[in-house]
Order: C-alpha cells, then sequence, then structure tokens
C-alpha cells in the first residue's frame, strides 16, 4: 500500500535501446511512455523502434529529475552513461561502484528522506 502512495508522486529518468542508439526520458508515468513509445506515439523514437526498456531512476523531486535527465543529455552526461555502463542492463561494475560514480556527480540523489529510503 504504501509504495502505491509514494509511486504516484514519483518522476522517472529513464534510458532506452533504440534501433539506432539510445533515448534519455523524464516521465511521471513509465508504464504508459514506455507503451506510448512502443506503440509510435513519441515522435522522437518513432523511427527509432524497437525500443527497449534498460534502466530508470525515480525521484520523488520533478525538479531533480528534469535536471537529471538534462544532464544525461549534455557531453558529459552521455560521457558518464558510457563509462558506467548505464545503458547495459547487466552492469558488470556492480552496484558500489555505479553508486560512487553516481554521488560524485549528485550526491543527494543518496539523501534519506523521512521514511528511510535513499
Amino acid at each position: 500500500m504504501f509504495l502505491n502512495i509514494i509511486d504516484n508522486y514519483m518522476q522517472y529518468v529513464y534510458s532506452l535501446k533504440c534501433k539506432d542508439g539510445y533515448y534519455v526520458g523524464c516521465t511521471d508515468n513509465l508504464k504508459e511512455r514506455i507503451e506510448r513509445h512502443t506503440k509510435g506515439y513519441v515522435p522522437a523514437t518513432k523511427e527509432r523502434r524497437p525500443i527497449k526498456l534498460v534502466n530508470y531512476i525515480a525521484f520523488k523531486d520533478k525538479y531533480l529529475a528534469f535536471e537529471f535527465e538534462k544532464y544525461l543529455k549534455s557531453g558529459s552526461g552521455r560521457a558518464f552513461i558510457g563509462e558506467r555502463c548505464l545503458n547495459t542492463p547487466s552492469v558488470h561494475r556492480g552496484v558500489e561502484d555505479t553508486r560512487c560514480a553516481l554521488y560524485g556527480r549528485w550526491p543527494y540523489l543518496f539523501q534519506k528522506n523521512s521514511h528511510g529510503i535513499l
């Protein structure tokens, strides 16, 4: 029950594998947004199908999510994605390495909220 309530207030930054590369986006309804991408309703990925969801990060703060999406679309953000294997479903470096890399650039991603959830 608690998780369903939290999910209604989350913003998701997600990465899709497309036929010609990757796409990064942001939404408050991940399931519906992926369906729209899959059906070709999103102009940015319509001609790049098929698509596959690779990963996503959930944020409680929508402005932080938008800022993180913008960063991932920048030159240094794309390099960060490549360095840290964030576009591969099986991360070979492990959770701790990825956490350390994210913490270095985005330390507030790891602040606990009032429920003790990162």
